[in-house]
């Protein structure tokens, strides 16, 4: 999946809210800080598998 900081991610974001959810957590690859109180942000570490 995406992650939530722009772009598609950002939009699956906004619509999970819109539908009435309570808490949404939302990765990218280097750290965020999301201005609504409702997302969790948390960086990724996206690289090949062991």
């Amino acid at each position: 999946m995406t992650g939530g900081r722009r772009g598609l991610g950002a939009a699956l974001v906004d619509e999970v809210l819109a539908r009435g959810a309570r808490k949404v957590y939302s990765t990218a690859r280097s750290a965020y800080i999301d201005d609504r109180p409702e997302v969790v942000t948390a960086e990724l570490e996206v690289g090949p598998s062991p």
